[in-house]
């Protein structure tokens, strides 16, 4: 699979940095993307990447989709701790990757760095928890009907650079400024 690739986990750079980002950022970081904007969450900016042909399953109507989540510190907004490359196929047959963003400051590269959990890896998914063989039987089961549903090559650590390099550019064009310590965006 394309996306499988997500699994891998960038290290940090030698000389790197955490980087948060306010939520309004993150919004305008997406929408210069070109991402439609979802309903969120309480401590959530939700985006989507891609979303695939709606269907109908057990009454109701369902749209597949990959999205970007950001987890904020505030109910609505304030900073962005992390953020989740997610797809969803169903409400029960879901998985995601978290990640931190970091910018290398001996030659100011930025990378989406996992985010690692109780697993020792950055996934989370179809109410797993600490369960690394149920994470992989989701995982699994979520490949297979992100297949038969064509949205298995909808996300990639290729899409992940772009988005990346987006940020870069809104910073080099100053549309994004460092505050006063550098590891946040405002």
């Amino acid at each position: 699979m394309p996306w499988i690739d997500l699994l891998d986990q960038d290290d940090l750079p030698a000389v790197g940095q955490q980087v948060t980002l306010s939520a309004d950022v993150f919004k305008r970081w997406m929408k210069k993307c070109g991402y439609k904007e979802a309903t969120a969450n309480p401590n959530q900016e939700v985006f989507f990447v891609s979303t695939g042909t709606p269907f109908e399953a057990d009454g109701k109507k369902i749209t597949p989709n990959w999205h970007i989540t950001a987890m904020t510190t505030l109910r609505n907004g304030g900073d962005c701790r992390n953020f989740h490359f997610k797809i969803e196929v169903a409400k029960e047959k879901s998985h995601y990757w978290h990640y931190v963003v970091y910018r290398d400051t001996a030659n100011g590269t930025w990378h989406w760095v996992g985010d690692r959990g109780a697993n020792a890896n950055n996934q989370g998914g179809g109410g797993a928890a600490g369960d690394v063989l149920a994470l992989a039987t989701n995982l699994s089961q979520v490949e297979s009907t992100a297949r038969a549903l064509l949205m298995d090559d909808k996300m990639s650590k290729k899409i992940q650079r772009k988005i990346i390099g987006v940020l870069s550019k809104m910073i080099t064009d100053a549309t994004v400024t460092y505050n006063a310590g550098g590891q946040r965006l405002d």
